[in-house]
């Protein structure tokens, strides 16, 4: 279908697929042929359970007959158990962890290395890079809000490089490091970030680590078929491609929602191949030439990764954010 036709369409069969096809994770509007930019071509992709199902007959959504594409989904909840790895969680669950130098103290901390906020005891995340807002002389970095903050936090928590979790995997090695402390944190339906300041004594560093001294440069807008890169705590550095840059994508996790259904729908993510894996929480996003689009916060460790569209995170006004006020942020540049 075209792709007018499928942005038509996708509210109400996004809705569909969420509200009667059991197991769904994801949904998404990908082009069917990545490499060639004039095509216009375009699909619905959902992902079931361990399934990806392609759906692009425009005459099903103009008669609204959805009920037709069930048919297509004949795997019932009660039928099987998904494995863990057909599950899209938050990045920043606890790993193996063999030794892995994204995990160290670092002198100069700056993209790719271990962050957490300093309650957290069993989770780990990444920070994304470092920049400076308009109007402001300190060093701030950016990271998830499941990696910095939760729905009791308030401003001014202590920010730990490493995290407390890689601290005491590496004991006696490395020690208990602050770095910053939380400035600003946001979870809607559109971003899971949060913002830290550095304090004036940590020496956060530009750039992003095994990057080759990439410089990071103003933001972008992404779209499908952009070659990625990201740098992440566990992974290091991976490099993909982008699927899809409208996706929503269901989370069960309590730790970002505040209310009795355990879950939240994020819309207009950024779709990628798989190239995150737990720990990689925050990454940043970028094409291969240092543009940044997005910031990591879920996957399957499979087929899939999913990023938060940085144009939806800086040159917000003041918000207020599980009822705490949050000042307005206005980016100045990448570090």
């Amino acid at each position: 279908m075209k792709y007018s036709d499928a942005i038509d369409f996708f509210p109400s069969f996004e809705k569909f697929v969420f509200d009667n096809i059991d197991n769904a994770t994801y949904v998404a509007i990908v082009k069917k042929d990545v490499s060639n930019p004039d095509n216009d071509d375009y699909y619905f992709e959902v992902r079931h359970g361990s399934k990806t199902i392609n759906i692009g007959a425009p005459s099903l959504f103009r008669n609204k007959k959805f009920n037709e594409i069930v048919n297509q989904f004949p795997i019932k909840k009660e039928d099987f158990d998904i494995d863990y790895d057909d599950n899209i969680t938050l990045q920043n669950r606890t790993c193996k962890n063999n030794y892995n130098p994204f995990l160290s103290k670092l002198e100069q901390p700056n993209g790719g290395c271990s962050i957490a906020n300093n309650k957290f005891m069993y989770l780990s995340g990444t920070l994304g890079a470092s920049f400076k807002l308009k109007n402001q002389n300190s060093i701030f970095f950016i990271s998830n809000f499941h990696v910095l903050a939760d729905f009791n936090s308030d401003r001014f928590e202590t920010i730990m490089h490493p995290s407390n979790h890689d601290v005491n995997t590496l004991k006696p090695y490395i020690e208990y490091n602050p770095i910053g402390t939380l400035y600003w944190y946001c979870i809607d339906d559109y971003i899971d970030a949060a913002i830290a300041v550095a304090n004036c004594n940590s020496k956060i560093n530009s750039g992003i680590r095994a990057s080759n001294n990439l410089s990071i440069k103003s933001i972008i807008k992404p779209k499908i078929g952009m070659n990625v890169i990201k740098c992440g705590r566990t992974s290091g550095l991976s490099k993909g491609v982008i699927r899809s840059t409208i996706c929503s994508v269901m989370i069960k996790d309590k730790r970002i929602t505040n209310n009795s259904s355990g879950y939240r729908i994020f819309k207009n993510q950024i779709l990628t191949n798989c190239m995150s894996l737990p720990g990689d929480s925050g990454s940043l996003l970028m094409t291969d030439d240092g543009h940044p689009l997005g910031l990591t916060f879920a996957g399957n460790q499979k087929t899939a990764s999913f990023h938060n569209n940085l144009q939806y995170i800086f040159d917000k006004p003041k918000i207020f954010c599980n009822a705490r006020s949050m000042p307005p942020i206005k980016l100045d540049k990448f570090l």
